[in-house]
């Protein structure tokens, strides 16, 4: 079992969570928490802290693959770094993200959420 990271880490996830769901739905993305997962192309089923479906994938899938761990690769995935993360694993899990994705990665939008002010 994983321990709780502190009552702060949780306010801070919180107020993050608000901003990026307003972020998504201004966007028409669907937006998946830590709590669930995607299966990407290799077939590895990850969590990500955060990530950014496009809503017309996700409505492509039946009932029953959205029950699962569905295989949609995302097209933004937010990865929070804490103070007890060793970075290194952090840069090599987001790597192998990249290499996973069939989707282009731009520019972060304008309107993206100012994290560093919606987590303060």
């Amino acid at each position: 079992m994983t321990p709780p990271t502190g009552t702060n880490t949780g306010v801070r996830n919180d107020k993050l969570a608000l901003a990026l769901a307003a972020f998504a739905q201004a966007h028409d993305l669907v937006g998946v928490d830590s709590s669930g997962g995607v299966r990407l192309p290799d077939g590895d089923a990850v969590s990500t802290d955060h990530a950014f479906l496009r809503a017309t994938d996700w409505s492509a899938l039946d009932p029953t693959e959205r029950e699962k761990i569905a295989s949609i690769v995302p097209v933004l995935v937010v990865e929070l770094v804490s103070k007890t993360d060793r970075l290194r694993a952090t840069v090599e899990k987001c790597e192998h993200w990249f290499e996973q994705t069939t989707r282009a990665w731009g520019e972060v939008p304008v309107d993206f959420p100012d994290l560093l002010s919606a987590v303060q």
